[in-house]
This record gives structure tokens, C-alpha cells and sequence, in this order.
């Protein structure tokens, strides 16, 4: 039986790596989310469970803000919206996934005139001034897209990767167990 269960668990994880994890749900940008997902089986009052989900690594620090979202987004969310620790505003990513400002040499912070929570961007400060250059009278910041959008506060929509693949997958364990069983039986 727990052959049943570890082999769904696999199936399970692969599945939702695969049909969430790879532009339906979640863009995929290093791999460490999709590399975290597994199973676990174990006894619970002499049966045994399976569990899904993120145990440790380097994505459990942000699976869960994937999965439910923050606060302003999904009340029923144990996590606020992200604000910055140490400075005015967060740096996000919008045209340079998995980097930070500090991965490049020459940025040009443009500030918005207007909004409260995205007070700017960052721009690759020498491909502004060679659009600039380049055409001076026409030049239009909508020409060049931002590195990075700075941000008071960052409020997450909730995913539901992890909830919503194990709920369609519910019959990959329903069959597993089934022939599990069947098998059980024909061999006594």
C-alpha cells in the first residue's frame, strides 16, 4: 500500500511541476519552486498518508506567498504584504528575472509622478542614453521597458499550485490504490 502512495506522490509532484509550474500558474525562473516540490508518505494511526508540498530548501522561503497570496490579496492568507526591510522600496524585477539592482553597473532611477505604492524605475542607464542620443526629439520612455519597478509594498495574488494539483490529481490516487488493492487481493 505505501508503494501506492509513494508512487501517486510521485506522479503527483511531477504533474503539477508540469502543468503549474511552467507558465499556467507560475513563471518558472531559476527552477529551485518546480526542484522543491515533493512527497512524503507516512503512518497516521497505522495508515499510511501522503503529503505533497515544499518540506525544505531554498524555495521554502517564498512557496507559501505563491501559493496563498498575501493579506490585501486573500484575507484568509497568513502572510502581510512584503515591504521593504531596509530601504524606501523594493526592487522588482519586471525585465531581468532572478537578478537584483546589484547585479548591474549603471542604472538610472526614473521616478513616477504619480502613485503611492510604484514610486519609479530602473533603467540600463547607457541603452537610455543611446535612445536618447539616437533620436532626441522623439524620444519616449515607452520605447524602453524598466529593468526594475520600485515598490512601497508588494501584495501577491494567490496561486494555488499546490492546492489546486493535488485536488485534480485526487484520481491518480484513487487508481494507484484501486490496483494496489486488486493486486493485494489476487496474490492471497
Amino acid at each position: 500500500m505505501t508503494l501506492a502512495f509513494n508512487r501517486s506522490g510521485l506522479i503527483i509532484a511531477g504533474r503539477i511541476v508540469k502543468n503549474y509550474l511552467s507558465g499556467q500558474r507560475l513563471n518558472r525562473q531559476t527552477g529551485s519552486l518546480a526542484r522543491s516540490i515533493a512527497h512524503d508518505v507516512q503512518e497516521y494511526r497505522g495508515l499510511p498518508s501522503l503529503r505533497i508540498g515544499i518540506f525544505r530548501g531554498p524555495a521554502l522561503k517564498y512557496a507559501a506567498v505563491q501559493e496563498y497570496g498575501t493579506k490585501s490579496k486573500n484575507s484568509k492568507s497568513p502572510i502581510k504584504d512584503i515591504t521593504p526591510k531596509n530601504g524606501k522600496a523594493l526592487a522588482w524585477p519586471i525585465n531581468a528575472p532572478g537578478k537584483t539592482p546589484k547585479d548591474f553597473d549603471d542604472l538610472k532611477f526614473i521616478p513616477y509622478r504619480r502613485g503611492t505604492i510604484a514610486i519609479g524605475a530602473l533603467y540600463d542607464a547607457k541603452k537610455l542614453k543611446k535612445l536618447r542620443q539616437a533620436d532626441p526629439e522623439n524620444f519616449s520612455l515607452r520605447e524602453i521597458q524598466p529593468l526594475f519597478v520600485l515598490l512601497r509594498k508588494l501584495a501577491i495574488e494567490p496561486k494555488y499550485y499546490l492546492r489546486d494539483g493535488v485536488k485534480e490529481n485526487v484520481p491518480v490516487i484513487a487508481k494507484e490504490l484501486a490496483q494496489a488493492i486488486k493486486k493485494g487481493i489476487l496474490q492471497r
